[in-house]
């Protein structure tokens, strides 16, 4: 909280928030004009920082459960740190990746009660993150928004791995 307090942190928290609106306005098909665009909330349901949330719920899930499994199961005794170091390393892409299906699925069912209670913190983390932004940075933000939805990606190539 305390960070939210420093000069350039406060600006960077109220461009974050301009993003938000944009976005809300933008998935409320709203008419994406500045005065229009400022009544939306700076508060969204697939925000990083509702991810980063996830990811250490999550990963306290993760970590818990291999932990146990190893330290019963596996070796039958306590997990020596160079190991527990090793596959908690190894388990960061699954955790990620749960984190991020999380999120996807707690957008698209944001009624539902369970799903209510999972976003709480998160929205509530947000309430630090982002901040009311003026008319020039909510602009900024279209700008931005605007120049990425109109980005043509058919240049891009297509990278195979192959085995």
């Amino acid at each position: 909280w305390a960070i939210s307090l420093m000069k350039d942190v406060k600006r960077l928290f109220r461009y974050h928030g301009a993003e938000h609106k944009n976005v809300n306005a933008y998935e409320h098909n709203s008419n994406l004009q500045i005065a229009d665009i400022q009544s939306y909330t700076t508060i969204h349901p697939r925000c990083g920082t509702s991810f980063m949330f996830f990811v250490l719920l999550v990963g306290i899930l993760c970590f818990s459960i291999a932990d146990t499994l190893v330290s019963q199961f596996i070796l039958g005794s306590p997990i020596p740190v160079y190991l527990r170091l090793g596959y908690h390393l190894l388990l960061i892409p699954l955790i990620s990746g749960l984190s991020y299906e999380v999120l996807k699925f707690s957008g698209r069912n944001l009624k539902h009660p369970l799903v209510k209670f999972m976003t709480v913190p998160g929205m509530a983390l947000q309430r630090i993150t982002t901040q009311p932004p003026d008319d020039s940075m909510v602009e900024t933000a279209l700008v931005a928004m605007k120049a990425a939805l109109e980005m043509d990606y058919s240049d891009h190539k297509v990278v195979l791995l192959e085995n």
